[in-house]
Order: structure tokens, then C-alpha cells, then sequence
């Protein structure tokens, strides 16, 4: 019969294989500077005004990508958050800014979700910074 010490050892090695192998499956955050495909992303979602959640009400247009988090699932979602300098527009103007002096500058937050398998875009929330704005 084993001894009390050899069953705990053995559990422990499984609790800890196990936890390792639901840490890999999660997600992690990762920040960093826009790649050209992040930006274009970016600017075709903000575009388009059919890929926004219902509840957003604050349209921008982007000048900068600032930095950019994401994290990706193991189902095919991706979720992006962008730091954006841009302007405050209406939503016929909503993409990338045009040159045309606009009144309302700022840091935005833009959330995204990509979904690979449906091939998607989805515009969840668009946040001015308060603390980061200018007229």
C-alpha cells in the first residue's frame, strides 16, 4: 500500500498539470505598437458604421494608433483595444480623418472584436478620454 506522502505527491502532480494545462488555453494581453494590419483593422471597422454596437453614441476619426492590447481565445476571437488620437465627428465622418479642421481632439479608447471563424468586425465601445482633450 502506498504511503500518505506518495498519494499527496501524485495529486499534487496532477492539480499542477492540470493548472498548467488550463493556462495554456487562456488568453494573454499583449501591448504593443500597432502592426499596419492592427491599424488597417482599425480604420475599416471604425468605417463602417453597420459593425457598431447600438449603444455607442461618441464617433471619431482616427489620426494616430497609439498602441494597441489585444487578446486572442483559443475560439478565434480577438479582441483589440486601441489608443487612438483623433477627432470628434459626426457619423457620416467616422474613419479615418480626413484633412479638414476639425474642432474636438483627443485620446480615444476603441474596443474591436475580430472573429476569424465568421470572418467579422465588431465595434463594441468608442471612449474619449476626458483628461485627454483639446479644442
Amino acid at each position: 500500500m502506498p504511503s500518505l506522502g506518495a498519494f499527496v505527491s501524485s495529486v499534487c502532480l496532477m492539480l499542477l498539470a492540470f493548472s498548467t494545462s488550463e493556462a495554456t488555453t487562456e488568453s494573454k494581453v499583449v501591448k504593443a505598437k500597432p502592426t499596419m494590419a492592427e491599424t488597417n483593422l482599425l480604420y475599416e471597422a471604425l468605417g463602417d458604421l453597420s459593425v457598431y454596437s447600438p449603444d455607442i453614441d461618441t464617433f471619431m476619426c482616427g489620426k494616430v494608433v497609439s498602441s494597441v492590447k489585444k487578446r486572442t481565445s483559443s475560439s478565434g476571437i480577438t479582441k483589440y483595444k486601441f489608443s487612438v488620437y483623433g477627432c470628434v465627428v459626426g457619423d457620416e465622418y467616422v474613419g479615418r480623418c480626413l484633412d479638414y479642421p476639425y474642432v474636438l481632439f483627443g485620446n480615444f479608447d476603441v474596443f474591436i472584436t475580430s472573429d476569424t471563424k465568421t470572418d467579422s468586425l465588431a465595434v463594441t465601445s468608442v471612449k474619449l478620454r476626458p483628461d485627454r482633450v483639446t479644442q
